[in-house]
């Protein structure tokens, strides 16, 4: 029998996830889940929980993560950081690969999870990343920074600012971060990427729908990078799938894609092959 189990992990035992064990044998591999900036560890329509319970059918551990300020883990929603969730999926990554003993790991993501998920390209501890309608990194033009002072210098004017002044509820922090230009979920995912390959064996892997727009932005932003700097790549787009993935069928569709890729990543190489993931080689 499949067994789940919630724990606690990180600094002060501060991040939440639930781990799906297999029901015997030894793992063949790990996948950790990452949702984007305003889910949780059951991902899109649950997707997570199914596709984790599915994988631990075939073998194959999860562990459903809640990086810091989201679902169950400690903070608040509004200090969500692209940093922050970095440095938890890093814990995550070491507990799986120390404390479960497990070394092919794969980090599969959705949205902002994807661009966090890409953060561990070329760390030799993961095996394969697979972003689920990664959206792009946001940009801070000098123009957006004209107007978001413009914003708040109006605001200056607003009764309603005031009362919240006198009351003690203005995010001081927020908004000196905003005005700064160091948006909270800035941050380039790329980075270490175009800075140093990644190792020999390792796959990035996109998904996005048709219909899905900010996904198919977000691939063609992240395509573009990987082919001028000569890193390879697989990906494949579900006709069917919006952003939300709010279809049964293309619920159906993502969840046997993951069940696919997880059985690559440990080992099973059958039905995820190049003729039907093909690679870009820049």
């Amino acid at each position: 029998m499949i067994s789940e189990v919630a724990i606690r992990l990180g600094h002060a035992r501060s991040l939440a996830g639930v781990v799906h064990f297999p029901s015997s044998g030894l793992p063949r591999a790990a996948v950790i889940f990452l949702d984007g900036q305003d889910g949780s560890k059951v991902g899109p329509q649950r997707m997570f929980v199914h596709a984790a319970r599915d994988l631990a059918e075939k073998g194959i551990v999860s562990l459903r993560l809640d990086t810091r300020c989201r679902g169950d883990s400690v903070g608040r929603s509004r200090d969500l950081t692209y940093g922050g969730s970095v440095e938890d999926l890093d814990t995550a990554v070491g507990f799986v690969k120390d404390e479960l003993k497990i070394d092919r790991i794969g980090v599969c993501g959705a949205c902002f999870g994807g661009r966090v998920a890409l953060s561990r390209a070329n760390d030799p501890r993961v095996r394969a990343i697979l972003c689920c309608s990664v959206i792009r990194p946001p940009e801070t033009t000098f123009r957006k920074r004209v107007g978001i002072w413009m914003m708040y210098a109006r605001r200056l004017f607003s009764r309603k600012t005031w009362r919240k002044v006198f009351s003690w509820r203005v995010d001081v922090k927020t908004i000196l971060r905003t005005l700064g230009g160091k948006k909270a979920l800035a941050g380039n995912p790329l980075r270490d990427i175009v800075q140093t390959p990644p190792p020999a064996g390792s796959r990035i892997t996109f998904l996005y729908g048709a219909f899905d727009g900010p996904g198919v932005e977000g691939f063609r932003f992240y395509k573009s990078l990987l082919e001028k700097q000569r890193v390879p790549f697989a990906f494949r787009e579900i006709r069917e799938m919006h952003h939300s993935v709010s279809s049964e069928e293309a619920r159906l569709t993502l969840r046997a894609i993951i069940s696919e890729w997880g059985l690559a990543l440990g080992g099973e190489e059958r039905g995820f092959g190049k003729e039907k993931m093909p690679r870009s080689d820049g």
